[in-house]
């Protein structure tokens, strides 16, 4: 680049020469903002970029912005800001700034953040920079569906896998709290503070017996089979085919029509996480090491409660009333399918 000689306090300076560069006739490819963003990520310098314009925009023009841009100073190299073309050419002006388009001029241009205000007619730049934020948007939602849509037949195929289970852990839930109303305080109270049994030991003396697996299953009501049931209507509404059908579907979508589909694939997988857990509670509740647990600490009560099972069956006696139903289908289930992978490339987390 042609190099001017700037007369300073200190001596002489080379400053690079201002280039209009009349590259993008019509609007500039898509992949320019990422190529721009590489050159200012390696070098710090978005004023050196190859195609860039450094002499000043046309106030009176249509503004598109391609990319923001984030400027290091320790890339640069020399702690300075970039220059900006609209305020300050040739000073340290900008760390935060846009990369716009000009149709009157047909060139780009790296300026700060805030110096548009001083150039553009009224609300010019702030319209561009609001049609950027909502190009971004979508396409970030893009991103997300292409992830998550091709995965919800596999969430479909979890939910259908453990419908049974859904259907016998209400049933069992249902059938405990009915046939033990009333007498099961101590074993509420003992699920609220975190489920720990304290009793005595073989020599009597007092001793944390252990923790009930599945706690929770002593509180409240189970719901499995209504949050199955909506999951799976949502699962329903989303599942555009495969891969290549995915793709085609999402082409024609409106952005109100992708938002929704995140949100019934997102929200269908939450209530598949919630039934995921109470499966969870219930298997670790009629698990017979679990029963074991619960009939020693029973016995120590003042209201004496009796506990056994076999992992088919489970009952529970207190004061003359009793708990005797089968597990049916209730197993511990696997994970719930993600709907994306984290930056590191692992699935997002399966717990709620």
């Amino acid at each position: 680049m042609p190099q001017l000689k700037l007369l300073t306090d200190t001596g002489t300076a080379e400053i690079p020469e201002l280039v209009h560069r009349r590259k993008y006739p019509t609007r500039p490819p898509a992949t320019l903002g990422a190529d721009f963003r590489r050159h200012v990520n390696a070098t710090g310098r978005p004023e050196t970029y190859p195609t860039i314009s450094t002499t000043k925009p046309p106030a009176d023009t249509r503004v598109v912005v391609i990319s923001e841009i984030h400027v290091s100073k320790a890339v640069r190299g020399d702690e300075t800001c970039a220059p900006c073309p609209i305020c300050n050419s040739h000073g340290s002006q900008f760390l935060h700034g846009l990369l716009i388009w000009c149709e009157t001029s047909q060139a780009i241009y790296a300026i700060g953040m805030e110096c548009g205000d001083t150039l553009f007619q009224a609300g010019l730049l702030d319209r561009a920079v609001a049609d950027y934020k909502q190009q971004q948007r979508e396409v970030s939602l893009d991103r997300v569906l292409l992830d998550a849509l091709p995965r919800i037949r596999l969430l479909a195929a979890w939910a259908d896998q453990y419908e049974q289970a859904a259907a016998d852990t209400d049933r069992l839930t249902r059938s405990f709290r009915r046939q033990l109303a009333g007498q099961i305080s101590g074993l509420e109270t003992a699920a609220k503070s975190g489920g720990y049994l304290s009793g005595l030991d073989k020599d009597g003396q007092p001793a944390l017996l252990g923790k009930i697996g599945g706690a929770a299953f002593c509180l409240g009501t189970s719901q499995c089979v209504r949050d199955h049931r909506i999951a799976r209507q949502y699962l329903a509404a989303v599942d555009f085919g495969t891969d290549d059908e995915v793709l085609d579907r999402l082409q024609s979508m409106s952005f109100k029509e992708k938002k929704t589909a995140s949100a019934l694939a997102a929200r269908a997988r939450v209530l598949l996480l919630k039934v995921s857990e109470r499966l969870t509670d219930c298997w670790d509740f009629t698990r017979p090491e679990n029963l074991v647990l619960l009939n020693r600490w029973g016995g120590q009560q003042r209201d004496r409660m009796s506990a056994l099972g076999d992992g088919q069956k489970v009952r529970i006696d207190v004061n003359g009333k009793h708990w005797f139903d089968r597990v049916g289908e209730v197993v511990r289930p696997g994970p719930v399918p993600a709907l994306r992978d984290e930056p590191n490339g692992s699935p997002e987390s399966t717990s709620a």
